[in-house]
């Protein structure tokens, strides 16, 4: 996404003055699940470079949603006759072109009173209307060969399944080169070969479900055989859990915990880890390959639809360490990288809790931190950010009530030898530009006396001039009258 603020073409971490720039840091990995996140420029440019041209999507109509706002669409239309062959993406990489879209966007939004009931900023507002004038020009992409060549470089980033979904549209791109994604997920022969394996995917999915519980029931009953229905309630409670969201992790967490009290309650606390063992071994999710073609088929997934299911997951995103439903600020000393899949999850948990269903996240979080340290150390980021990691680390302390506690020691004794070393340096230069300084005035005062002494001169003589020209000119007088009395005589 582009910001509405932004006058420079690609992320310079030194222009880039706002607290987001450590998501723009390459290669930077996510502080809660550890993998690697894609960075926004480099998305950015493989959509460019896939996109079909402003000219295409025109005609397809796929910017329809915006035909009553006037400087949208001729600004649009103009970039159509201006770059015929270039995508909205590629066109507004640059700056006036930027400005230019974002000046129109601006003005049709305040004209027309556009509202959003959870951003009053019409800036802000703004700038999701350009956000989804991008998404709307992604909608029709190119052939699936050079979508996926393109987005190759994304792959190993990709969250769970996604990867495998991913693979599979290779495959299909070099079986169907010339046809786009949407049209191989709906091609019957691929959709009927999905749609079959599916469906009996699920009915394994399902008879596991039901084994692993019946397990759990018949432990439960062995011990306390009047909590029959105790255990069913259990079982549908745990369904509950494992059908809503995508975090593994904290529904087996959540399970664990539901049979954890109940178990306790009961006086059978010494099943528990049998339990466990059988809800780690039920089917983390339903979503599979197969699952995500028929979805995308039923749903009438677009080009841009497809690639963005599978690459937005693995997106850098600014996590609100407090999140902003709970005053949290939008500061330096307040945000951590998390993919957009992990920040989703998180929704506004405290990390006091979350810390309970993602222990992995201490150690990935010191790792993120040891990396933005570095780029610090390095000057690639803002002064601001040279307080960021023990901000930052005092933060998470606090807010995970001492579950996350980051060693910085490291960080400020190399940012302490830094900052001597400056020091040093800034201090001779200092010194050198006050002596040059101190110089520049002596010779400057020398000068002003010199050009006193000059003025006076020049004052004296322009007296002595006036006073010889008076002298002169009397003398003339004189010589005159005398001549003329001498002629006059004769």
């Amino acid at each position: 996404m582009l910001s509405v603020n932004k006058v420079q073409t690609g992320p310079s971490f030194k222009s880039l003055q706002n607290c987001k720039a450590i998501k723009m840091i390459p290669n930077i990995t996510c502080a809660c699940c550890g993998q690697k996140v894609i960075n926004p420029e480099s998305a950015d440019k493989a959509w460019a470079a896939v996109t079909k041209p402003i000219s295409s999507v025109l005609k397809k109509g796929d910017f329809n949603q915006w035909k009553d706002f006037p400087k949208i669409m001729a600004v649009l239309k103009s970039f159509s006759e201006r770059f015929a062959g270039a995508s909205l993406d590629r066109i507004i990489a640059t700056s006036d072109n930027y400005l230019e879209l974002r000046d129109a966007v601006f003005s049709d939004v305040t004209e027309l009173g556009i509202k959003d009931s959870r951003e009053p900023d019409p800036h802000m507002i703004a700038k999701k209307q350009i956000y989804y004038l991008q998404n709307a020009s992604r909608n029709s992409l190119r052939s699936s060969s050079v979508v996926m060549e393109r987005f190759e470089i994304f792959k190993d980033k990709l969250h769970g399944c996604k990867k495998e979904i991913f693979e599979q549209f290779q495959i299909y791109a070099k079986k169907y080169p010339r046809k786009s994604l949407s049209e191989i997920i709906n091609m019957d022969d691929i959709y009927k070969f999905h749609a079959m394996k599916n469906i009996l995917q699920r009915a394994e999915s399902r008879e596991k479900l039901d084994y692993h519980f019946s397990n759990i029931k018949e432990m439960i009953l062995q011990k306390r055989p009047e909590l029959s229905e105790k255990t069913d309630e259990l079982k549908e409670q745990a369904l509950e859990i494992y059908a809503h969201g995508n975090d593994t992790q904290m529904h087996l967490a959540k399970m664990k915990k539901l049979y954890e009290e109940v178990l306790k309650e009961n006086g059978i606390e010494n099943l528990k880890w049998k339990v466990f063992d059988e809800l780690e071994k039920i089917p983390k999710t339903f979503t599979t390959v197969d699952s995500f073609m028929v979805y995308a088929k039923k749903h009438n997934f677009s080009d841009g639809a497809i690639i963005s299911s599978l690459i937005t997951p693995s997106m850098s995103s600014y996590e609100h360490i407090i999140p902003k439903s709970a005053e949290g600020e939008d500061k330096y000393s307040n945000g951590l990288v998390l993919c957009r899949e992990c920040n989703q999850n998180r929704a506004s948990i405290p990390y006091s809790e979350y810390i309970d269903y993602h222990p992995e996240m201490a150690f990935n979080t010191q790792k993120q931190i040891n990396m933005i340290s570095e780029f610090i150390l390095a000057g690639k980021l803002p002064p601001e950010f040279d307080f960021y990691p023990v901000k930052t680390a005092k933060t998470l302390y606090y807010h995970s009530g001492g579950k996350i506690c980051i060693n910085v020691e490291p960080y400020c004794k190399k940012a302490l030898e830094k900052s001597i070393k400056k020091l040093n340096e800034k201090s001779e230069e200092l010194n050198i530009a006050k002596t040059s300084r101190d110089s520049s005035i002596k010779k400057k005062l020398n000068l002003q006396n010199e050009i006193k002494n000059v003025e006076q001169d020049i004052e004296d003589l322009n007296d002595k001039v006036k006073t010889l020209i008076s002298e002169t000119k009397y003398e003339q007088v004189l010589q005159t009258s005398i001549e003329s009395y001498l002629k006059k005589r004769e």
